[in-house]
């Protein structure tokens, strides 16, 4: 007997629709009328509520409204396309339509951490990974380390780390702001990311330490040579001081 074939569904014109609907999702004033055979398969917390004898198992009503209304709305998108788009922003301002885009992407990010949504994670990190690449000098970067900070458990580093890092390579810039800033006023509100930061730079210097060498150059023949005689380096971390070598 030949194997079974896969069927594949296109599920994605059934979002929202109330053709098949057996579940329904509310966050606020919106409901979305969903799918158990969409949701369950995909995301833990749907499977659980619909299957262990929960209150919304009965009522077939499940209430999300503690949650980003944003960000449900693109776990409920990403369950039917494997994706989400970016909302569109109305403003004349350039700076605030990207950051409000950018909170859009880490929010889906908490959400997709907190029902263990693997790939929507990805998602999410990847394009804020993208935003972000050129955004560490901007001062609503500050806006973005906060909302990831209050939104991200201490244990998942994934954004985390990230803003670090950003952090991390405009600290030029950084440290060359005014006390009162909305970087270094950030800093001064969440402690964890300036810990974090400080964290992060030493590791940095201490890796330049390592790297660094003093080369000893003799003031009569010129040759350069190493305290423990080994390969003199061309590039990197060098100290330069003259003294006279031993054939001199």
């Amino acid at each position: 007997m030949s194997a079974p074939k896969l069927i594949q569904l296109d599920v994605s014109g059934y979002m929202n629709s109330a053709k098949y609907s057996d579940l329904e999702v509310r966050c606020n004033d919106t409901t979305y009328m969903v799918h158990r055979m969409v949701l369950c398969p995909q995301i833990k917390f749907f499977d659980k509520a619909c299957s262990l004898g929960f209150m919304e198992a009965t009522e077939g009503v499940i209430d999300l409204s503690h949650d980003n209304a944003a960000a449900v709305a693109s776990m409920l998108e990403y369950a039917y396309t494997s994706t989400y788009t970016t909302p569109e922003v109305q403003t004349s301002s350039p700076v605030p339509k990207a950051c409000a885009q950018m909170l859009h992407h880490v929010n889906v990010y908490a959400i997709a951490s907190k029902y263990e949504i693997t790939v929507l994670k990805a998602i999410a990190k990847n394009r804020t990974r993208t935003f972000l690449h050129d955004m560490g000098k901007a001062d609503w970067f500050a806006d973005i380390v906060r909302e990831v900070y209050e939104s991200t458990h201490t244990s998942d580093r994934g954004l985390r780390d990230m803003m670090v890092s950003i952090a991390g390579d405009n600290h030029s810039s950084i440290i060359q702001q005014e006390g009162n800033s909305p970087l270094r006023a950030m800093m001064a509100e969440i402690p964890d990311f300036a810990s974090d930061c400080f964290v992060h730079m030493s590791k940095l210097y201490d890796k330049d330490v390592k790297k660094f060498e003093t080369v000893y150059v003799c003031y009569i023949c010129e040759d350069k040579y190493t305290a423990n005689g080994g390969e003199v380096p061309l590039s990197g971390f060098v100290e330069l001081v003259e003294r006279s070598c031993v054939g001199c």
